[in-house]
């Protein structure tokens, strides 16, 4: 479960560093709002899109003194950093590079050696209100929904983000590992 204070706090320094406009939510928290109108009861981590990862050498500092502790950050197979996670007590969050390429985005996910490639159909972003903050998200939530989880209405509880994921393009034996990182610095 996340602790929503926490999360309420990293909003809040998203927000003071300017950076709030150029990353949105994705992953479980679209799908919690899209049900619900807030987190899933089980969502373990937030997943934060970003297009430029340049941006955030101006939240990490603010990030670090706020107490947010780097858990790690990984590269893709192709050497490009697209993932940074934080992980504090009853909250782990993770900023993902949203790469663009012909189709929209192309991202990557890693699981047991494997690393995952997906791709996203291009899609707008648009502000709403979750937990009292405003959050951006993608716009067509439908449209983003079912490209990541498929049957997104029905819960499903053993599906499982690395296996079941319908933008999987591919998966091949990952060349790098999780890189341990203590958050404070760009790495």
């Amino acid at each position: 479960m996340i602790d929503t204070e926490q999360l309420m706090k990293l909003h809040d320094i998203l927000t003071i560093t300017r950076i709030i406009d150029d990353v949105w939510l994705i992953g479980g928290a679209v799908l919690g709002y899209e049900r619900d109108r807030s987190l899933l009861p089980n969502e373990t981590d937030i997943d934060i899109a970003i297009k430029y990862p340049l941006l955030l050498t101006k939240v990490i500092p603010v990030l670090s003194d706020a107490g947010f502790k780097g858990l790690h950050t990984s590269r893709n197979n192709n050497g490009h950093r697209g993932q940074w996670t934080y992980k504090n007590p009853g909250f782990k969050f993770e900023f993902l590079t949203q790469f663009v390429c012909e189709v929209g985005y192309q991202y990557y996910c890693h699981y047991k050696g494997d690393e995952y490639m997906r791709e996203m159909p291009h899609y707008a972003t648009e502000v709403v209100e979750l937990l009292g903050r405003k959050w951006r998200m993608p716009a067509d939530r439908d449209v983003y929904l079912t490209h990541q989880y498929g049957d997104w209405r029905t819960p499903n509880p053993n599906w499982k983000y690395w296996r079941d994921c319908p933008s999987n393009v591919s998966i091949e034996k990952w060349k790098f590992s999780h890189e341990t990182w203590d958050g404070r610095t760009m790495p």
